[in-house]
């Protein structure tokens, strides 16, 4: 079935006016009007904010992007031949990623990311089926009836709960070649909110645990987080005095657009 812009909608959780203005409401497709932008400000976590966004429209696709993350020309194009090429095999799908692991566990997709300070992983696959996906940029299929888990507190691990709810019901989630700049900050820690997140989906997904994620898996011992803790404080040392560049450019200068 071929699918028109009206069938799509971008929102996003905002705390930054400014971050938002140089990056997600810069993107052509959102300026053009092609994809219209809803925000969502002073919620106490993302799910509550993003099952605001599922429910703000009645588009068919709900593209819920954060704030710092920049679509390239012609992104809405490439998003629905890759819907429409996974759709030939898989109607009931769920939600789509840009970048994750595979459930094979191989880590697949492309984006650049200012918080790690390069580019990860690299383009020119076809829609793969998903374990996880990075949350900086979900699409949900409205008619799958995924939502999000507004038991879950923070702003972390949400995609990776969506991703396994819709595996638990038989829906597959992919990740799709559609890059795009993450235009972010490098994480400062994963301890407070991410941890309480993690024992979160400790407990929610004992009975599927290890619970693949793009930073450690979830498992029954904590071991594996207290390694990407030491790890993600080495990450954010080697990136924090780097300055922050222009999305558009980056874009560029990646023949992203």
């Amino acid at each position: 079935m071929a699918r028109l812009s009206d069938d799509f909608c971008v929102a996003a959780a905002v705390n930054d006016r400014e971050i938002l203005a140089a990056c997600l409401a810069r993107s052509p497709d959102i300026l053009s009007g092609r994809l219209k932008l809803m925000t969502y400000e002073g919620y106490s976590s993302a799910a509550a904010a993003l099952n605001a966004g599922l429910d703000g429209s009645t588009a068919p696709f709900v593209i819920l992007a954060h704030q710092d993350v920049y679509l390239p020309r012609p992104w809405l194009d490439n998003l629905i031949a890759q819907i429409e090429q996974i759709e030939r095999k898989h109607e009931n799908w769920g939600v789509l990623g840009l970048f994750g692991r595979k459930i094979t566990g191989e880590w697949i997709g492309r984006v650049w990311s200012s918080g790690l300070g390069h580019e990860a992983g690299e383009g020119g696959f076809s829609p793969a089926e998903a374990a996880t996906v990075d949350e900086l940029l979900l699409v949900v299929r409205r008619a799958s009836g995924l939502r999000f888990d507004e038991n879950l507190p923070g702003f972390h691990l949400y995609g990776t709960d969506i991703v396994t709810e819709g595996r638990a019901r038989g829906i597959p989630s992919f990740v799709i070649d559609a890059p795009v700049v993450h235009n972010s900050k490098p994480v400062k820690t994963l301890k407070g909110a991410y941890a309480q997140a993690y024992r979160y989906m400790q407990r929610k997904w004992r009975k599927r645990l290890p619970v693949p994620t793009l930073i450690c898996d979830i498992e029954p011992h904590p071991i594996a987080l207290w390694r990407a803790q030491l790890q993600s404080m080495k990450i954010y040392r080697r990136n924090v005095a780097r300055p922050r560049r222009d999305a558009v450019e980056i874009a560029k200068a990646l023949n992203y657009e």
